[in-house]
């Protein structure tokens, strides 16, 4: 009698093991959209006349993302990523 409830239990894991398997197996077959290009980190100079950046410390560095478009290269600028705020956990 123990030895089915074993069995049992351990069919049971194999079903639910095999559930998130295909799950997995499911996600990796529909991959994200990717975005074909290079991403950059740029440095910029401001217009204001006595800033440090005139004197060669600039402005950064700012993401950038080099891409092709209808056969033109364009550098689009990239928002800046995201922070947790402190004491923020993942669930």
């Amino acid at each position: 009698e123990k030895s089915r409830g074993h069995l049992s239990r351990l069919r049971q894991k194999i079903h639910q093991l095999r559930e998130i398997r295909g799950r997995y197996i499911g996600k990796l077959l529909r991959p994200m959209p990717m975005i074909i290009g290079s991403l950059y980190e740029v440095y910029k100079m401001c217009s204001k006349p006595n800033c440090s950046c005139k004197e060669g410390k600039k402005h950064g560095p700012f993401p950038a993302l080099s891409v092709s478009i209808k056969g033109k290269r364009s550098l689009k600028m990239a928002p800046p990523p995201v922070k947790k705020p402190k004491g923020c956990f993942r669930a």
